[in-house]
């Protein structure tokens, strides 16, 4: 029997979670040719932040 805080469970299921996920965009970039620059992604996120304070107000 193994134990451990549940802080340290969380940790380490978040963990895994980046590596899933990480894992996961891997295998989209080997199958797609298309790619995003760090200036286009950061702008469609800021339009999206703009949208959603914007339809706050």
């Amino acid at each position: 029997m193994v134990v451990m805080s549940y802080e340290e469970y969380q940790n380490i299921r978040y963990d895994m979670m980046v590596m899933h996920e990480l894992r996961a965009a891997e295998l989209e970039s080997e199958n797609t040719i298309e790619r995003f620059t760090h200036d286009k992604v950061m702008s469609d996120i800021r339009d999206r932040i703009r949208a959603v304070n914007s339809a706050c107000v």
